[in-house]
């Protein structure tokens, strides 16, 4: 039985169990999780999967910047983008101002799966939006987008005001 704040329980949940950020941070996991439960058909890995994602939205980018873009280390990239590179779905090429850079484009063979892993991300958003009125999704997406632009912007403490 929910308390009239909305939330199961006795009504005194801390912000680390019961507040904003604890909620997002389930969610990602269960939006992780569900995915990789449709994509592993796909033969890659989570991290196969995003490393194409982040190229095919900043393709040319030097493996470096891949790394920066997916937050981890530049061997941990380099090891995903060599064997994307091997099933064909990336290819290096040099960087034409500076020959000691590659720049990480898709491969020939990427298209097909983009397309499959587009599809897929499309069903899990619907999935996740069942039940919302195509009013609160906007609202929804608006919200987010505000609460992302708070998290982005210097942080200022407002305790003592």
């Amino acid at each position: 039985m929910g308390n009239q704040n909305g939330h199961e329980g006795t009504g005194d949940q801390s912000a680390a169990t019961g507040g904003l950020g604890f909620k997002l941070s389930v969610m990602a996991r269960a939006v992780r999780i569900s995915f990789d439960e449709r994509a592993r058909g796909s033969g890659l890995t989570r991290a196969q999967w995003r490393t194409l994602a982040v190229v095919k939205l900043s393709e040319g980018a030097t493996q470096s910047r891949i790394a920066r873009l997916l937050e981890v280390g530049e061997m941990t990239a380099g090891r995903a983008i060599d064997r994307l590179c091997e099933m064909g779905l990336l290819e290096r090429r040099t960087d034409p101002q500076d020959r000691r850079a590659n720049r990480v484009y898709l491969g020939a063979d990427a298209a097909p799966l983009l397309s499959r892993l587009d599809n897929l991300s499309r069903l899990e958003e619907a999935r996740m939006l069942t039940g919302l009125s195509r009013d609160e999704q906007k609202q929804l997406h608006g919200l987010l987008d505000r609460v992302l632009g708070n998290l982005r912007s210097p942080w200022t403490d407002q305790s003592d005001k």
